[in-house]
């Protein structure tokens, strides 16, 4: 029996660049965060088994394992640093004293399908205060009920509906390893006005919805 194969040998040069994953992250203290590093080479190619370095600085916000899992302790902006030989990649955290996020509208809200609602989020610290700058995640769930897009720096987001009438889900926002959610029905919103009637024997009023 003989055959042959094709076999690439792919060489890898000098390292060029170092890059942190992820690039940026919203923590409240004693939050853990995992990064790593992918080490590249001048043509672009990942340099594996290359020994990384983890640093935080100031080293007073948190601090760094060897596998580059970072737990936050000081409130304020960490740049956590990523290196192998000469080379070094970076990351920003912004450290917060976040108690609580709250989105709105809240409780239950109903979009007919293709309409959109912008749903909008504040972070709160301990203080009561708004928190400025947040990094939110946002995410409906089922995808199926709609779609949700950020807008601008994070704060709002739109929601898209895309399901079926009747169904449900959730619009969720998360940052520090907090969350806030509104639940979302598809279907026509209540448009109808109250009216109120009088009766003309006992005087009692009567209220309806036309």
């Amino acid at each position: 029996v003989c055959g042959t194969a094709t076999v690439t040998v792919q060489s890898t040069g000098n390292i060029k660049s170092l890059v942190v994953n992820p690039d940026k992250a919203t923590m409240k203290i004693g939050q853990t965060q995992q990064f790593t590093a992918r080490v590249l080479d001048e043509n672009g190619f990942e340099v594996t088994g290359a020994p990384i370095t983890w640093m935080v600085n100031p080293p007073t916000m948190g601090t760094i394992s060897s596998n580059g899992l970072f737990i936050a302790s000081t409130p304020g902006t960490a740049i956590i640093i990523g290196q192998s030989g000469a080379v070094t990649g970076m990351a920003i955290v912004n450290i917060v004293e976040i108690a609580r996020i709250e989105l709105n509208p809240t409780g239950t809200v109903k979009v007919p399908t293709g309409k959109t609602q912008t749903f909008t989020a504040v972070a709160y610290n301990t203080a009561g205060a708004a928190i400025p700058g947040m990094d939110f995640k946002w995410t409906v769930s089922p995808s199926s009920v709609g779609v949700i897009t950020p807008n601008g720096a994070g704060s709002t987001a739109t929601f898209t509906a895309t399901g079926m009438n009747g169904q449900s889900g959730v619009v969720m926002v998360e940052a520090a390893g907090l969350s806030a959610t509104t639940q979302v029905v598809i279907g026509a919103q209540d448009t109808s006005k109250p009216t109120v009637t009088a009766s003309p024997d006992s005087g009692i009023q009567h209220l309806s919805l036309i």
